[in-house]
């Protein structure tokens, strides 16, 4: 009995000493991304985003964003020193640290902004003779991960810059093309407090950080088909 001991010792004495370095090898990985690797990506983003949008704020003095978009951005030097835009054509392409984008787009801060826009909205040359611009605008990171995704969405970023307005966290499938920024741009707005809405959007939108556990909804892509938009004035 006391052999079938020993040996039964020496046994898991064996396993430990195969699978003891693996297991601290994951146990580093895992630390190396989720402490360092990850954290550093999402400090250095919001560090971008205030500086992005102090730029903004300096820049569009007068609050109406009008022909405002990511061109208008990177053409007016409202980007980060260290951001590396690529062109193609006409059209300016801004990276986010995540390996995907960043975009820019103008979105209504009010019911009035939202109903010009849906009256003339099949009639867009009339809308051009009336339009002056809106009052906010939006950030759009994609290309993320669930792990990016969430931990963005979880920043308190009305202390970031207290001109947030607020957040849409999604994931897009081929049957949810819709989700991503549609509830955001339309749906919070400074006066609409408690609207209900129905739209094809799946998107979570939260006008402050969102919860872990809507951010683990928000953020159930398989890879790299996460986003997090921004809405700020």
């Amino acid at each position: 009995m006391s052999e079938r001991k020993t040996l039964a010792f020496e046994s898991v004495v064996r396993l430990l000493y195969f699978f003891l370095p693996l297991l601290l090898l994951l146990c580093g990985a895992y630390f190396f991304y989720f402490k360092v690797y990850l954290r550093g990506k999402v400090n250095k983003t919001v560090s971008d985003i205030a500086v992005i949008t102090q730029n903004i704020q300096n820049a569009v003095a007068e609050g109406k964003y009008r022909s405002f978009d990511t061109n208008y951005v990177v053409l007016s030097n409202l980007l980060p020193y260290d951001f590396e835009v690529e062109q193609k054509g006409t059209n300016y392409y801004v990276p986010n640290r995540f390996g995907g984008r960043m975009f820019f787009y103008e979105a209504f801060s009010n019911k009035k902004e939202r109903t010009l826009f849906m009256a003339l909205h099949d009639r867009p040359d009339e809308y051009q003779k009336v339009y002056t611009g809106v009052g906010a605008y939006m950030i759009v990171l994609t290309n993320l991960n669930k792990r990016e995704c969430e931990v963005l969405s979880l920043v308190d970023w009305h202390r970031v810059n207290s001109r947030f307005m607020g957040i849409e966290s999604a994931y897009l499938t081929p049957t949810k093309l819709y989700s991503g920024t549609y509830n955001l741009r339309t749906y919070v707005l400074l006066d609409n407090v408690g609207e209900k809405y129905s739209t094809k959007d799946d998107g979570v939108v939260s006008r402050g950080k969102l919860t872990p556990q809507e951010a683990g909804k928000a953020c159930g892509c398989s890879w790299r088909s996460c986003s997090v938009a921004l809405k700020f004035l």
